[in-house]
């Protein structure tokens, strides 16, 4: 018998592979970014923000359905920063230009958008781990939820 992947799964992958950003609006009008990055079967994200110095590098440590949507809940206790130096680490990630934008635009979420590096067609949520239960209402998807997390040992 076959097994199928889940939509969650392949949604999650669709993510993955289209190496895009995907853009979460936060309060006052402030944008973050993170791209979501498969390395040796975990999930890490690296997140930036026209308020953050430099892009942030975190672990998946959970993925919560909530109400048909996918929430990623990082580890925000222990976030690293990640230098410019390390692109060969990341090389199969981003674009040279992409990675120097990083770095250097202050205006990252608009170089984002406007370079056309934003998943405009799926995306998630992007939440410290420690807020996760503030995401957990009427619609959370258990079985969805537990799926998920096993899928990608979280």
């Amino acid at each position: 018998m076959q097994v199928t992947k889940s939509k969650w799964i392949e949604k999650i992958e669709d993510i993955i592979s289209s190496r895009r950003w995907v853009k979460n609006n936060i309060s006052m009008g402030r944008i973050q970014c993170s791209k979501l990055l498969k390395e040796k079967d975990k999930l890490n994200l690296v997140i930036v923000s026209d308020s953050l110095d430099k892009p942030l590098y975190a672990m998946v440590q959970k993925i919560i359905i909530n109400n048909g949507e996918i929430i990623m809940c990082f580890d925000g206790e222990y976030p690293l920063n990640i230098n410019k130096d390390q692109y060969d680490e990341f090389k199969d990630y981003f674009t040279v230009d992409e990675w120097d934008n990083i770095f250097n635009n202050k205006n990252i979420t608009e170089y984002l958008i406007k370079d056309n590096l934003i998943n405009n067609k799926e995306g998630y949520l992007f939440v410290v781990h420690q807020n996760a239960e503030l995401y957990i209402k009427d619609g959370f998807d258990k079985e969805a939820t537990e799926e998920l997390c096993c899928h990608y040992s979280l």
